[in-house]
């Protein structure tokens, strides 16, 4: 079944996603990301996201540094794992904070 961009922003909108990950490599193949929030799903997935290419190596020079990410909706995953294991973290953070404080 062929991912749509509806389907991706419903799916977001299902599970309350607040960030989402685009995630590529650079010329090495190691891997990078630039996170955004959810607001700014829809004009990702228009290919219209930029990021300063010359930061990443081997990728451009300064001068033409300005470069646009468009995803594969073929790729698109939720991560419920790493979703429960922050939001783990997260409570037991309070727990730990609270106990500090109090």
């Amino acid at each position: 079944k062929k991912i749509t961009k509806e389907m991706i922003l419903n799916k977001a909108k299902e599970l309350s996603i607040k960030f989402i990950r685009l995630r590529f490599t650079d010329i090495l193949g190691m891997p990078k990301n630039v996170e955004i929030p959810v607001r700014e799903l829809e004009k990702a997935l228009n290919g219209e996201i930029m990021f300063d290419g010359s930061s990443i190596q081997g990728f451009v020079r300064i001068e033409e540094s300005d470069m646009f990410l468009k995803p594969d909706y073929s790729t698109f995953t939720v991560n419920l794992n790493l979703i429960n294991l922050i939001l783990n973290s997260l409570a037991l953070f309070k727990i730990i904070s609270l106990v500090i404080f109090f």
